[in-house]
């Protein structure tokens, strides 16, 4: 088993219950840890195309509103677990504090 960690995701994201979270973007930070097969070849189709999931989060994320960081959190987990056996998702949300949710799930075999 191999580790891939991909820190520093900077998104702008509506998220918060209050009106103005909602109609207003604001910057979170993204850090995912996966765990996945070892590679043992060259070949790009044999791991997990970091820049490709990247994508794939800022795509899914940033034109929705979500109330809570846990939610926002959770749809970030679904997107990476379906490409490893494990995986930590930890979203931070600065306000005058630091708000940060971690998750840390298995795969749903």
């Amino acid at each position: 088993m191999a580790e891939l960690f991909i820190q520093g995701i900077k998104l702008n994201v509506r998220v918060g219950v209050y009106e103005h979270e909602k109609t207003s973007p604001q910057p979170i930070t993204v850090d995912c840890r996966l765990k996945v097969d070892e590679v043992h070849t060259e070949e790009l189709s044999s791991v997990v195309d970091y820049e490709a999931l990247v994508k794939e989060i800022t795509s899914s994320i940033e034109p929705k509103t979500f109330n809570l960081i846990e939610t926002l959190t959770d749809r970030i987990y679904e997107i990476c677990i379906s490409k490893a056996s494990w995986v930590e998702v930890s979203v931070t949300k600065k306000l005058n504090k630091e708000v940060k949710v971690r998750y840390s799930r298995c795969s749903k075999d």
